[in-house]
């Protein structure tokens, strides 16, 4: 899961922005945690739980969240085009990478 700033570090208020969320599709998780032994949690529905509690946070504090399904293999072929080492930095890159073109796609970017 991505890093969050704390609640007391963002100001109320109605809109804070967004923020590309990584989401895994159940069948995807397991690769995942092959790639990321120690990032995730046992089972596909404690992550979902806590995805989601993250998820409930932010939109509270006023931040839309915007879910990016990710899938390894592409992950993965992104990470070796450019070079870069398939960690949690690269995976966040790549959600907002995602993330932004389907907002442009659908004339939201």
């Amino acid at each position: 899961m991505a890093t969050r700033k704390s609640m007391s570090d963002t100001p109320p208020g109605p809109s804070n922005g967004f923020s590309f969320i990584t989401w895994l599709p159940e069948g995807e998780f397991a690769r995942f945690r092959e790639i990321f032994p120690v990032r995730y949690p046992a089972t596909y529905d404690t992550w979902r739980r806590c995805t989601e509690q993250v998820i409930e946070l932010d939109e509270a504090s006023g931040i839309e969240c915007v879910r990016v399904e990710v899938h390894a293999e592409g992950f993965l072929a992104w990470c070796r085009a450019l070079g870069r080492d398939a960690d949690g930095k690269a995976l966040l890159d790549y959600t907002d990478r995602l993330g932004i073109a389907a907002r442009c796609r659908h004339g939201d970017g």
